[in-house]
């Protein structure tokens, strides 16, 4: 009698606990459902399941019905609406970030843009996240490295590095003796994806900024060497048109500079394209192919690679053309001509 009675109250409890276990869940589910009450009126069956979609996915309820009520408020049509929804979908699902998205469409409403150009926008930019990741998961089979890469690329793009200066940016720091899945490989990426973003929303042409740091990983830069090369041309860019000052680099790596901040930076002492400590003066009248008004940065003249006084030549010896009058970009070794070039 007494084991029917306790087996009776086992079951009771199991029931017990069974109903509450079902209450919670169905009240889990309720704060996850999207109502039409929730969104503008007239709003449609089909919107709000695509709404709905959105949460199921994992956004937020709250963000999912207000950016839905921002479109539709806005004149956004339920095609529009939805796909955009889509490409938020995309977006989760390859686990990009979510905002730069919703922050499209309310930048395009603030400024009274048409709606179907604000899915375009919206579009570009997913689609430029995504090939950012892509880019980024070539370098590293880091995920979090990866996603950090494609951010830096995403701003770099956005800035105006074009798609196929990128890949090929990308394929030089893959084949570089340094492409290995490590901490300096990665160290070595960032640098030169910062040094393409600031260069690129300092104006330079895509194509000569890749030139530019193609020639940088050629000569085997380390990300040290990189970043001093990206605070150097982002200094000398306020006196300097940047295509201008981004060919000198060019030419000065080519020379042999490494960009650092005196000797320490160079492996022989020579070429170090450290900032120089005077403003460079104006070439020599007596030089061999005649002086020129140049605007190209000063270049050092000392043999420590602190900078010089003399003018930027073309290289070559003293008094040869070319003048200089911005501040000094690096010194030559042993007392010759820096860096810069005359225009």
């Amino acid at each position: 009698m007494d084991y029917m009675c306790t087996a009776g109250k086992i079951k009771m409890m199991k029931n017990i606990c069974r109903g509450v276990i079902l209450l919670l869940l169905g009240g889990v589910i309720g704060m996850g459902a999207v109502h039409a009450s929730e969104l503008p009126a007239n709003t449609s069956d089909r919107v709000t399941a695509s709404v709905q979609s959105l949460v199921d996915a994992g956004l937020p309820h709250d963000q999912s019905v207000e950016i839905t009520g921002v479109m539709l408020e806005n004149n956004f049509n339920d095609n529009q609406v939805m796909s955009v929804h889509h490409l938020i979908l995309e977006a989760k699902a390859q686990d990009l970030p979510i905002s730069p998205l919703t922050g499209k469409i309310i930048e395009g409403v603030s400024k009274k843009i048409q709606s179907d150009r604000i899915v375009r926008a919206v579009e570009n930019v997913q689609a430029r996240q995504a090939f950012s990741l892509n880019q980024g998961k070539r370098i590293t089979r880091d995920n979090a490295k990866a996603r950090n890469m494609a951010e830096a690329y995403t701003a770099s793009l956005a800035a105006g590095l074009t798609k196929k200066d990128a890949k090929s940016i990308t394929g030089v720091l893959v084949q570089s003796k340094s492409a290995q899945d490590s901490e300096d490989a990665y160290a070595l990426s960032m640098a030169t994806m910062k040094t393409a973003r600031d260069m690129s929303r300092l104006g330079v042409n895509s194509s000569i900024l890749t030139q530019v740091i193609s020639r940088a990983l050629g000569k085997g830069f380390t990300a040290d060497r990189m970043e001093s090369m990206r605070q150097t041309f982002i200094f000398q860019a306020q006196q300097t048109h940047p295509d201008t000052l981004a060919m000198n680099f060019a030419r000065a790596i080519d020379r042999g500079a490494s960009f650092g901040s005196g000797s320490s930076h160079s492996p022989d002492n020579q070429n170090s394209a450290g900032q120089g400590a005077d403003p460079g003066h104006s070439g020599g009248d007596a030089g061999d192919s005649g002086s020129g008004g140049g605007s190209g940065t000063g270049a050092g003249g000392g043999s420590d690679g602190s900078g010089g006084s003399s003018g930027s030549g073309s290289g070559g010896a003293s008094g040869s053309s070319g003048a200089g009058s911005g501040a000094g970009a690096g010194s030559g070794g042993g007392g010759s001509p820096g860096a810069g070039s005359g225009n």
